[in-house]
């Protein structure tokens, strides 16, 4: 899905942040997902509020790119 995605935005020229591969989290270790998915239900999809500080500086520096 992520590739397929990736695939669209370069061959649109649409920038494309990929969280799927670059996030930092790690749901297949079974500490760490119980740190960034605790609200998550166990399916290590949607990350909790300490998730989200892992990626927001990954977030951050994709839209200085855009804006600066």
């Amino acid at each position: 899905y992520s590739a397929l995605l990736k695939q669209i935005c370069e061959r649109r020229g649409i920038p494309f942040l990929d969280l799927y591969l670059n996030s930092g989290l790690r749901p297949w270790d079974t500490t760490f997902r119980e740190l960034a998915y605790s609200r998550d239900g166990g399916g290590s999809v949607h990350p909790d509020e300490n998730g989200h500080k892992l990626i927001a500086p990954r977030f951050k520096a994709f839209l200085e790119t855009l804006i600066m």
